[in-house]
């Protein structure tokens, strides 16, 4: 008894963030999105919004996640939005 009481004492309640896939519609969405479909998938950012992340002069002011040409129409890979949002995840500190 002893044993259980000192495991639940020390068990570690902190909690762990919900992964990016099942926060937001991503779960569901395709493997491969348009422009379009993306833009539904996180809640209204614009498609305009998307492409002017895809057009930066250079690599350093590209904000958006990797994205594909594939014929001349561009592409995201769910993989590739998953980890650049959780690229982007700020972590806060709980208030006292």
């Amino acid at each position: 008894m002893t044993a259980e009481i000192v495991q639940l004492v020390t068990a570690d309640t902190t909690p762990t963030p919900a992964p990016v896939l099942e926060s937001l519609p991503l779960a569901s969405a395709p493997d491969v999105m348009s422009p379009e479909t993306l833009s539904r998938v996180l809640d209204g950012v614009a498609v305009a919004t998307l492409a002017e992340w895809r057009t930066g002069k250079n690599r350093e002011t590209r904000r958006g996640p990797a994205f594909q040409k594939i014929g001349g129409s561009v592409r995201y890979l769910k993989t590739d939005v998953v980890a650049w949002l959780e690229s982007h995840r700020v972590a806060t500190s709980e208030q006292d």
